[in-house]
């Protein structure tokens, strides 16, 4: 083979992708391999996270997608007495003292949902209520499953601040990136 038989190729030509198709975002469904996810703390106006998903459609083009308002969330099992409102307040003051000039609240929502307690689990176990605690942005997560853990958090009743005893937290350590996957 000698020299003039080798054709000279353009790297950018090799590796172009196809040409964007004409989608109506309002009809046409966007169907992707996803090849990563990007977790880098960014974040909305109201303090709440942004995911980036990278991924390549059927016909090759690269996409970037951006996940808005998905919030991370830990169980807690309810305890005779406690009231989802009363656990939403306590969580909030405490952890707004802790960051001072926040303008918006770290606990968007606390529900009380009936689960299974799959830790030590036994077919036939019977379902039980726990509180679903939701997070505005996954970096409070590791303090606010602290806070309750601890035993370190106060919440006003009727008869003044009561505190809360140790609590165990659920799926407060499963990652963000992949609770958004699941």
């Amino acid at each position: 083979m000698g020299a003039s038989d080798l054709q000279t190729v353009k790297v950018r030509d090799v590796r172009r992708r196809p040409p964007l198709p004409n989608l109506n975002h309002q009809a046409d469904p966007l169907v992707i391999m996803q090849v990563d996810v990007s977790d880098d703390h960014a974040t909305e106006r109201n303090g709440s996270a942004i995911l980036r998903l990278f991924g390549v459609t059927e016909q090759g083009n690269s996409v970037l997608l951006r996940g808005h308002r998905f919030y991370h969330c830990l169980y807690v099992p309810v305890l005779p007495g406690d009231d989802a409102s009363t656990l939403n307040e306590g969580l909030n003051v405490a952890l707004s003292k802790k960051h001072d000039g926040m303008n918006h609240k770290i606990v968007v929502h606390v529900r009380v949902v009936t689960k299974r307690n799959i830790m030590y689990f036994v077919p036939g176990d019977s379902e039980m209520q726990f509180f679903r605690i939701t997070i505005l942005n996954p970096r409070y997560m590791k303090e606010t499953a602290s806070l309750l853990q601890s035993g370190g958090l106060r919440v006003e009743t009727p008869d003044g601040m009561k505190p809360l005893p140790e609590i165990v937290t659920f799926e407060s350590t499963l990652d963000y990136a992949l609770r958004f996957m699941i």
